[in-house]
């Protein structure tokens, strides 16, 4: 058996991380965090200025091979661009968090960061579009009811 892809995108402070968890609390699926490998790469020996492009491949590594063991995996990255969005070899779920603007700057106001460098280009193919403001465990229920539905 064949685990399923979860491709989460949205802009820092949208509800990916927040969606990412109830999903994972809801149908047991592995978590896998492009901000969290890119901030251990940074942080390891080697040290480099930016760790954006390794972080997604080794998630897109590691969802194709917890996949291949028959888990689900929930990647949770920003996917700003098309150029990565091509590093996912696959996805058999794309979900885009969106929230107002005022409420995404709000959020990130409150984990004091600096400001996100990214451009967004949006998605050029229908992928499922949810509202980061609302309740994440009901879209997570949602999710997982659409993906059981043939």
């Amino acid at each position: 058996m064949t685990g399923r892809i979860l491709l989460l995108s949205g802009l820092p402070g949208s509800g990916k991380t927040t969606l990412a968890q109830a999903l994972c609390a809801q149908g047991r699926a592995v978590h896998l965090r492009v901000d969290t490998i890119e901030r251990a790469i940074c942080e390891s020996l080697l040290a480099p200025d930016s760790a954006i492009d390794a972080g997604y491949r080794v998630a897109a590594a590691q969802a194709v091979e917890q996949a291949a063991l028959g888990h689900d995996v929930v990647c949770d990255a920003v996917n700003a661009d098309a150029q990565g969005r091509a590093i996912w070899p696959r996805a058999d779920q794309v979900i885009w968090v969106r929230v107002p603007e005022d409420v995404r700057q709000s959020r990130i106001a409150h984990r004091g960061f600096p400001a996100y460098p990214h451009v967004w280009e949006d998605w050029p193919t229908a992928v499922r579009q949810i509202d980061g403001t609302q309740d994440p465990h009901t879209h997570a229920a949602a999710i997982w009811h659409a993906l059981k539905t043939p």
